[in-house]
């Protein structure tokens, strides 16, 4: 009990430090900020256009379904980067023949 007493004061006497200190440095806030397009350029670095990492395994049946439909929406396809899983027993090599198949070398 006397422990708990013990933090709730130190925890008042805290805040009332932190109050008082506020009042004397008369915090403002950030205010408003103004942001030059040249500064907002430099500020935000250029990135690609976002993506959606996938998980695929080539044998996985729900996995090849979702593929064949990215396969008719090729906006979205764009937007997809594939990551492998291997779920399967010989899924290594169908994963070498699906990148042949994109056209890795």
């Amino acid at each position: 009990m006397r422990d708990r007493i013990v933090k709730g004061l130190v925890l008042g006497v805290g805040i009332v430090f932190a109050g008082l200190l506020w009042a004397i440095l008369e915090y403002k806030g950030a205010g408003e900020v103004t942001v030059s397009p040249v500064m907002h350029a430099h500020a935000w670095p250029k990135r690609e256009k976002p993506y959606v990492l996938l998980f695929y395994d080539p044998l996985c049946p729900v996995c090849q379904k979702l593929e064949g439909d990215l396969e008719g929406d090729g906006e979205l396809r764009a937007y997809v980067r594939y990551l492998p899983a291997f779920l399967y027993q010989g899924s290594y090599e169908a994963w070498l023949s699906l990148l042949l198949r994109w056209g890795w070398d």
